[in-house]
Protein backbone atom coordinates (compact mmCIF):
# COMPACT_ATOMS: atom_id res chain seq x y z
CA UNK A 1 0.00 0.00 0.00
CA UNK A 2 2.68 2.75 0.69
CA UNK A 3 4.02 1.62 -2.89
CA UNK A 4 1.11 3.23 -4.38
CA UNK A 5 1.10 6.27 -1.71
CA UNK A 6 4.41 6.84 -2.85
CA UNK A 7 3.57 6.21 -6.70
CA UNK A 8 0.69 8.63 -6.52
CA UNK A 9 2.78 11.27 -4.40
CA UNK A 10 5.21 11.29 -7.73
CA UNK A 11 2.82 11.36 -9.98
CA UNK A 12 2.60 15.12 -10.24
CA UNK A 13 6.31 15.29 -10.89
CA UNK A 14 6.79 13.24 -13.60
CA UNK A 15 3.75 14.83 -15.10
CA UNK A 16 5.56 17.96 -15.09
CA UNK A 17 8.83 15.84 -16.11
CA UNK A 18 7.02 14.53 -19.16
CA UNK A 19 5.50 17.80 -20.31
CA UNK A 20 8.66 19.35 -20.13
CA UNK A 21 10.31 16.65 -22.50
CA UNK A 22 7.28 16.85 -24.56
CA UNK A 23 7.56 20.37 -24.88
CA UNK A 24 11.55 20.49 -25.83
CA UNK A 25 10.81 17.89 -28.41
CA UNK A 26 7.62 19.37 -30.10
CA UNK A 27 9.85 22.75 -30.24
CA UNK A 28 12.11 20.95 -32.35
CA UNK A 29 15.32 21.86 -29.75
CA UNK A 30 16.44 18.50 -29.82
CA UNK A 31 15.94 17.34 -33.17
CA UNK A 32 18.17 20.81 -34.36
CA UNK A 33 20.69 19.45 -31.91
CA UNK A 34 21.11 15.92 -33.75
CA UNK A 35 21.22 18.01 -37.34
CA UNK A 36 23.82 20.63 -35.94
CA UNK A 37 25.73 17.46 -34.90
CA UNK A 38 25.20 15.73 -38.10
CA UNK A 39 26.20 18.51 -40.08
CA UNK A 40 29.41 19.32 -38.26
CA UNK A 41 30.70 15.62 -38.99
CA UNK A 42 29.43 16.45 -42.47
CA UNK A 43 31.56 19.06 -43.06
CA UNK A 44 34.63 17.44 -41.37
CA UNK A 45 34.48 14.68 -43.31
CA UNK A 46 34.71 16.36 -46.66
CA UNK A 47 36.82 19.21 -45.52
CA UNK A 48 39.81 16.15 -44.54
CA UNK A 49 39.56 14.71 -47.69
CA UNK A 50 42.91 14.58 -49.53
CA UNK A 51 43.22 16.70 -52.31
CA UNK A 52 44.30 14.39 -55.04
CA UNK A 53 46.00 16.72 -57.83
CA UNK A 54 46.29 19.24 -55.33
CA UNK A 55 45.00 21.81 -57.41
CA UNK A 56 44.09 25.10 -55.46
CA UNK A 57 40.23 24.98 -57.03
CA UNK A 58 40.02 21.57 -55.14
CA UNK A 59 41.60 23.10 -51.85
CA UNK A 60 39.43 26.24 -51.67
CA UNK A 61 36.44 24.00 -53.02
CA UNK A 62 37.29 21.89 -49.70
CA UNK A 63 37.84 24.91 -47.59
CA UNK A 64 34.24 26.45 -48.86
CA UNK A 65 32.49 23.15 -48.11
CA UNK A 66 34.01 22.99 -44.71
CA UNK A 67 33.04 26.40 -43.88
CA UNK A 68 29.14 25.74 -45.75
CA UNK A 69 28.99 23.01 -42.97
CA UNK A 70 30.13 24.98 -40.05
CA UNK A 71 27.92 27.60 -40.96
CA UNK A 72 24.77 24.79 -41.22
CA UNK A 73 25.96 23.33 -38.16
CA UNK A 74 25.84 27.01 -36.28
CA UNK A 75 22.49 27.43 -37.70
CA UNK A 76 21.00 23.90 -36.32
CA UNK A 77 23.01 25.20 -32.67
CA UNK A 78 21.56 28.54 -32.56
CA UNK A 79 17.75 26.88 -33.00
CA UNK A 80 18.11 24.33 -31.19
CA UNK A 81 19.29 27.19 -28.53
CA UNK A 82 16.02 29.18 -29.03
CA UNK A 83 14.13 25.66 -28.68
CA UNK A 84 15.52 24.82 -25.55
CA UNK A 85 15.18 28.37 -24.50
CA UNK A 86 11.56 28.51 -25.62
CA UNK A 87 10.92 25.13 -24.24
CA UNK A 88 12.10 26.03 -20.92
CA UNK A 89 10.17 29.44 -20.21
CA UNK A 90 7.07 27.12 -21.74
CA UNK A 91 7.77 24.25 -19.23
CA UNK A 92 8.81 27.29 -16.40
CA UNK A 93 4.98 28.80 -16.48
CA UNK A 94 2.97 26.15 -17.84
CA UNK A 95 4.86 23.86 -15.59
CA UNK A 96 3.82 25.00 -12.29
CA UNK A 97 -0.05 25.08 -13.38
CA UNK A 98 0.28 21.18 -14.97
CA UNK A 99 1.51 20.13 -11.49
CA UNK A 100 -1.21 21.95 -9.55
CA UNK A 101 -3.79 20.49 -11.52
CA UNK A 102 -1.86 17.25 -11.88
CA UNK A 103 -1.65 17.08 -7.61
CA UNK A 104 -5.55 17.54 -7.42
CA UNK A 105 -6.94 15.26 -9.64
CA UNK A 106 -3.92 12.68 -8.34
CA UNK A 107 -5.00 13.28 -4.88
CA UNK A 108 -8.12 13.19 -5.42
CA UNK A 109 -8.20 9.88 -7.46
CA UNK A 110 -5.58 8.32 -3.89
CA UNK A 111 -8.19 9.20 -2.33
CA UNK A 112 -11.21 7.14 -3.73
CA UNK A 113 -8.29 4.25 -4.25
CA UNK A 114 -7.58 4.05 -0.58
CA UNK A 115 -10.89 4.62 0.52
CA UNK A 116 -12.15 1.62 -1.48
CA UNK A 117 -8.90 -0.79 -0.81
CA UNK A 118 -9.14 0.15 2.65
CA UNK A 119 -12.62 -0.80 2.58
CA UNK A 120 -12.05 -4.21 0.91
CA UNK A 121 -9.70 -4.91 4.21
CA UNK A 122 -12.32 -4.27 6.39
CA UNK A 123 -11.38 -0.32 7.56
CA UNK A 124 -13.45 2.72 7.59
CA UNK A 125 -11.07 5.61 6.94
CA UNK A 126 -13.21 8.42 7.14
CA UNK A 127 -15.02 6.40 10.30
CA UNK A 128 -15.85 9.37 12.73
CA UNK A 129 -15.21 7.31 15.77
CA UNK A 130 -11.58 7.52 15.39
CA UNK A 131 -10.17 11.26 16.36
CA UNK A 132 -6.88 10.20 14.85
CA UNK A 133 -8.21 8.58 11.45
CA UNK A 134 -9.96 12.01 10.77
CA UNK A 135 -7.05 14.32 11.42
CA UNK A 136 -5.07 12.31 9.41
CA UNK A 137 -7.08 12.87 6.50
CA UNK A 138 -8.03 16.55 6.91
CA UNK A 139 -4.16 17.36 7.72
CA UNK A 140 -3.50 15.17 4.53
CA UNK A 141 -6.36 17.35 2.67
CA UNK A 142 -4.81 20.55 3.62
CA UNK A 143 -1.36 20.01 2.93
CA UNK A 144 -2.12 18.05 -1.01
CA UNK A 145 -4.31 20.83 -1.95
CA UNK A 146 -1.89 23.81 -0.98
CA UNK A 147 0.32 24.50 -3.78
CA UNK A 148 3.92 24.38 -2.08
CA UNK A 149 2.80 22.12 0.80
CA UNK A 150 1.56 19.47 -2.01
CA UNK A 151 5.51 18.60 -2.36
CA UNK A 152 5.75 16.80 1.06
CA UNK A 153 4.57 12.85 0.91
CA UNK A 154 1.27 13.69 2.00
CA UNK A 155 -0.74 10.52 0.46
CA UNK A 156 1.89 8.11 1.74
CA UNK A 157 1.82 9.93 5.16
CA UNK A 158 -1.71 8.98 5.21
CA UNK A 159 -1.64 5.73 4.04
CA UNK A 160 1.19 4.53 6.57
CA UNK A 161 -0.77 6.54 9.57
CA UNK A 162 -4.29 4.53 8.68
CA UNK A 163 -2.22 1.41 8.64
CA UNK A 164 -0.59 1.60 11.94
CA UNK A 165 -4.37 2.92 13.42
CA UNK A 166 -5.15 -0.46 11.96
CA UNK A 167 -2.72 -2.45 13.41
CA UNK A 168 -3.04 -0.51 17.06
CA UNK A 169 -6.91 -1.14 16.57
CA UNK A 170 -6.66 -4.69 15.51
CA UNK A 171 -4.74 -5.06 18.58
CA UNK A 172 -6.48 -4.05 20.98
CA UNK A 173 -9.82 -5.61 19.59
CA UNK A 174 -7.63 -8.80 20.21
CA UNK A 175 -6.25 -8.15 23.54
CA UNK A 176 -10.40 -7.54 24.60
CA UNK A 177 -11.04 -10.40 23.52
CA UNK A 178 -8.82 -12.36 25.47
CA UNK A 179 -9.54 -10.36 28.26
CA UNK A 180 -12.96 -11.02 27.50
CA UNK A 181 -12.77 -15.26 27.54
CA UNK A 182 -10.06 -14.69 30.03
CA UNK A 183 -13.30 -13.43 32.16
CA UNK A 184 -15.74 -16.04 31.41
CA UNK A 185 -12.83 -19.38 31.83
CA UNK A 186 -12.23 -17.22 35.29
CA UNK A 187 -15.96 -17.43 35.84
CA UNK A 188 -16.68 -20.90 34.69
CA UNK A 189 -13.80 -22.20 36.52
CA UNK A 190 -15.35 -20.78 39.94
CA UNK A 191 -18.86 -22.20 39.67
Amino acid sequence: MIAFGILFDLFPLLLVVGVAVFVMYSLGGMENVGKGTANIQAANELAQQENTTGSAEEALTGAGIGLIGAAQAGSGAAQAAVGILAGGATVFFIGPLIYVIGSFITSTIAYFFFTIWFFMKGVNIWSFGSVERMTVNVCTFVVEHVPILDLLPGITFMVWRHVEVSRIEDTLKENALRFSVAQKLQSVTRM
